[in-house]
């Protein structure tokens, strides 16, 4: 049930980067519903989806995508999400 939050949630990192963030049920069975971050070559966050794993990116109920300047400064975040209106 992806409405249940479960046990607890699970991470996966990359050095400091977190890659995944999942649900824990049954306090020890990881879900296929959570979070998946990406990142550019220099660390910054580029997206965030939300969703099942076995279908991200291609299929996701929630997503945001993060754009930024020469300067490092995020500067548009656009979220959509399945069947929705798309924000800037």
């Amino acid at each position: 049930d992806v409405n249940d939050p479960g046990k607890g949630s699970w991470h996966q990192y990359q050095g400091d980067r977190l890659l995944e963030e999942r649900y824990v049920y049954n306090q020890s069975e990881l879900s296929d519903f959570g979070h998946r971050y990406m990142y550019d070559s220099e660390g910054k966050r580029t997206a965030d989806y939300y969703g099942y794993f076995s279908k991200m990116p291609d299929v996701f109920m929630q997503r945001t995508l993060y754009k930024y300047n020469d300067k490092g400064d995020c500067i548009k975040e656009i979220k959509d999400a399945e069947n929705a209106k798309t924000y800037t």
